[in-house]
């Protein structure tokens, strides 16, 4: 019999070698002719059994071999030559967790083999369900992997299949629904949903957006397809193909950014392949003016910033798409006064010399004209320049005089370009021509010179027939401001108005002086051609005291001047700064009382820090502040006693005159349990209890007064007891008479894991069962002054992790009475 039971066990050994213990299994134990030992046990959650002679044996991920030789091992000293057999008696299940389209575990302990394909018809899953097999997620660990059980249930692929182990996470989705999106330059991008009959394609999506919008067609770059998270990229001419779709793809047609540019109010588009530059621009703006007289005497202004002659090499000029670029053109003209009169254009292919100008304005016959004067340069005789024996280049904007022999006239040239004309047989007279040239007003006038003399126009001088009169007129000037001044900008001055700093000033709307400013206008500067022409004050120029003439283009620039401000910090005051306006005197006297004066306990001595520079002066001797000092306010440290606690924290205790050592307890809330007080300054202990030294120690300002952190025979009992905070000590109190001292256990009270903090919550922590001390089993610690005893609520956490919750708890009954 012996033979056959050793064989059997032999046989079952050999049967599970392979397989290794896990929780929950349940263990058949055998020693052989010993039925006293237990026959089936069970693995905890922790992988531990608990057997006879052996004690907590660690089984998982054991084989029952393994295990059987460890009970062996251990129960040999009892039983001599032990025969010991395990084997599996149940197995623990094997658990997968299926999620998605269902929310599941199953125990795959029924098949050694399972398989997902096996698992889906345990789960009754078909293939005609909203069940989406394509898409199959098994997690296993860190790793994942992706099972198209689709392929496999069509028979494409049968090597999808994958074997599972416990604790797989698999993830069966949902069936998306029958639709794609669509997005970029199509007229209605989104979501479309097709029919069972439909297949999802392209053309059909596109076609479903309503197209793609013809003038982007030439901006597409390439064509973006998402599906299942992975992405693909097409050329362009794949939106002319069918190309199938997943449920729930995304088509993301892409486009070149657009660049453009404004000109004259006009986008200009460029294409993708289309160089964009300023050259390029000029090729395709469409022109009134012949393309090749704007390159030659045209010019392009970029942003209101770059000017660029379009004759320059315009194709390595770069745009930038939003550019806004003004092509102007600039013709050449010259002005003519006299003969056939007026603004002549020589276009880039007319010789820009006087001897053409003379031939297009038709003048052949030599006798009916006196002689050409060009303004700036010299007289020119008729038949010189229309027989070619001189010539003149011309510049742009030149004035050219054509006298004529036959006319009785006067030429203005200047600011005022006209040829008056007058009967033979009136006298040509000052006044006469500027009437008859429209310039009535007098005024306006600057000069007027005739052969370099500037003539008196207030005088009505007789002026010869031919003469030519140059006119320059007076101008608006414009001058620029900034600075400390109601507003900036330009402004204009006209002739009528003076131009000095009162009437720019008053266009502005005036500088910042005046009562309740905190900032004024300091200094005024007038820049000219780049230099500091002039300086003055401010006050003096509003005040009328100074005044300056201005010139067109000065910059006026008026600087700002703070009255004042310090820096206030210290006792008593709110930090900050406090500014001074300018109806304010900036003292030390106006400072206090914008602050409310001094209060109580406020130093009457005041710091002022300026530069690196400290000094201090008396609350009532005024003197005047300078701006950015700072102002401290101190504590006035001579009137007070100092009293740390016994936690070392300081205070301060006002007092003007000195007071009992009992006063001061009263008055500071003194934690009566910590009786021993030194007055360190002064090398004095003191017992509280004794309250006729305590009422005959006199404090006076300036003593450092220390609670000294020695308790005198009392504890902490903390947590779930019924009154809890601080108790008074018996000799030979323990932790269960302290805790009854506190009122016993509440509901909540763990009794089993109540802790004793030797010395303090910082101490040796030492776990109580109070369980056994109330069955009077067992020995309860003593509780000694100054520990603390702390009953928790929850008994699995430890000493360490209820420290911090003891320490807020000490110091919310650091000052309640001692428990009587």
């Amino acid at each position: 019999m012996k033979k056959l039971l050793i064989l059997a066990i032999v046989i079952a050994s050999i049967f599970v070698l392979a397989y290794t213990v896990r929780p929950g299994d349940v263990l058949n134990i055998a020693v052989f002719e010993h039925p006293e030992f237990p026959m089936q046990v069970t693995v905890s959650v922790d992988g531990t059994i608990s057997y006879p002679f052996v004690g907590q044996v660690n089984v998982v991920g054991k084989t029952t071999n393994e295990i059987a030789e460890i009970i062996k091992d251990s129960i040999k000293k009892i039983i001599k030559n032990p025969i010991v057999s395990v084997y599996i008696e149940k197995y623990a299940p094997m658990y997968v967790y299926v999620q998605g389209a269902l929310n599941v575990a199953f125990d795959i302990s029924i098949d050694p083999e399972m398989t997902i394909s096996k698992l889906v018809s345990f789960l009754n899953l078909s293939t005609n369900t909203s069940v989406d097999f394509s898409n199959v997620k098994i997690k296993r660990g860190k790793e994942i992997f992706n099972v198209d059980l689709e392929s496999y249930y069509n028979g494409a692929n049968f090597d999808v299949d994958v074997l599972l182990k416990e604790g797989d996470i698999i993830y069966i989705p949902k069936q998306k629904s029958k639709v794609a999106y669509i997005v970029g330059p199509v007229k209605e991008p989104g979501e479309f949903s097709f029919s069972d009959t439909e297949d999802i394609t392209l053309s059909l999506l596109i076609a479903k957006a309503g197209g793609v919008i013809d003038e982007k067609k030439k901006y597409i770059k390439e064509v973006e397809v998402i599906e299942d998270e992975i992405s693909r990229i097409y050329p362009p001419d794949i939106l002319e193909k069918d190309l199938s779709l997943k449920r729930g793809a995304v088509v993301n047609i892409k486009t070149y950014s657009e660049f453009y540019v404004y000109s004259e109010g006009q986008k200009i588009e460029f294409l993708p392949d289309e160089p964009k530059t300023l050259k390029m621009l000029l090729a395709k703006k469409p022109t009134r003016i012949d393309r090749q007289e704007l390159i030659n005497d045209g010019f392009a202004i970029i942003n209101g910033k770059i000017k660029v002659k379009l004759s320059d090499d315009i194709d390595k000029i770069s745009l930038s798409c939003g550019d806004v670029v003004d092509l102007i053109y600039a013709p050449f003209t010259v002005n003519v006064v006299g003969y056939k009169g007026g603004v002549i254009t020589l276009t880039s292919k007319e010789p820009r010399t006087l001897s053409y100008l003379v031939k297009k304005l038709g003048i052949d016959n030599m006798e009916s004209i006196l002689d050409i004067y060009v303004v700036g340069d010299k007289e020119y005789k008729i038949e010189d320049l229309i027989l070619n024996k001189i010539d003149k280049v011309l510049e742009r904007n030149d004035t050219v005089v054509i006298k004529s022999l036959a006319e009785n006239a006067v030429y203005l040239v200047g600011d005022v370009s006209r040829y008056v004309v007058f009967p033979y047989s009136e006298k040509i007279t000052l006044h006469k021509v500027l009437a008859k040239a429209g310039v009535s007003d007098l005024k306006r006038i600057e000069k007027i010179k005739l052969n370099g003399k500037i003539l008196d126009t207030s005088k009505d001088e007789v002026i010869e027939s031919g003469a030519i009169l140059n006119v320059i007129l007076k101008k608006p000037i414009y001058v620029t401001a900034m600075g400390y001044i109601r507003n900036n900008g330009t402004v204009k001055i006209d002739y009528t108005e003076s131009s000095d700093l009162n009437t720019l000033f008053g266009k502005l709307g005036g500088l910042y002086l005046g009562p309740n400013l905190y900032f004024i206008s300091d200094k005024v500067y007038v820049v000219r051609k780049n230099k500091v022409f002039a300086e003055v004050d401010a006050r003096d120029v509003y005040e009328g005291k100074k005044n300056i003439e201005l010139e067109n283009g000065d910059f006026v620039f008026v600087t700002e001047k703070e009255i004042g401000h310090v820096y206030v910090f210290g006792y008593g005051k709110k930090d900050g700064i406090v500014k001074f306006n300018s109806s304010e005197e900036f003292d030390l006297k106006t400072l206090l009382a914008k602050l409310g004066g001094i209060e109580e306990g406020i130093s009457k001595k005041i710091t002022i820090l300026f530069d690196n520079e400290a000094t201090t002066v008396k609350w009532d001797e005024n003197m005047k502040l300078k701006s950015g000092a700072t102002v401290l306010f101190e504590k006035d440290t001579e009137n007070y006693i100092y009293v740390i606690d016994e936690n070392g924290k300081p205070n301060m205790f006002y007092a003007e005159k000195p007071i009992t050592l009992y006063e001061l307890i009263s008055n500071f809330n003194v934690n009566k349990n910590f009786r021993l007080i030194k007055i360190l300054n002064k090398d004095v202990s003191i017992d509280v209890n004794d309250v006729e030294k305590a009422l005959g120690y006199v404090v006076k300002p300036g003593d450092v007064v220390k609670i000294v952190d020695a308790p005198q025979n009392i504890a902490y009992v903390l947590g779930e007891v019924k009154n809890p905070g601080v108790i008074s000590l018996n000799d030979g109190m323990d932790v269960l008479e302290a805790v009854i001292r506190a009122g016993y256990f509440t509901d909540n009270a763990a009794p089993s894991s109540v802790f004793l903090y030797k010395g303090g919550v910082n101490g040796t922590a030492i776990k109580v069962n109070l369980n056994d001390a109330i069955k009077k089993n067992g020995s309860v610690p003593k509780v000694e002054p100054g520990d603390v005893v702390y009953v928790p609520s929850d008994p699995f956490k430890t000493a360490l992790e209820w420290v911090p919750v003891i320490n807020n708890l000490i110091g919310l009954y650091n000052n309640i009475k001692t428990i009587k």
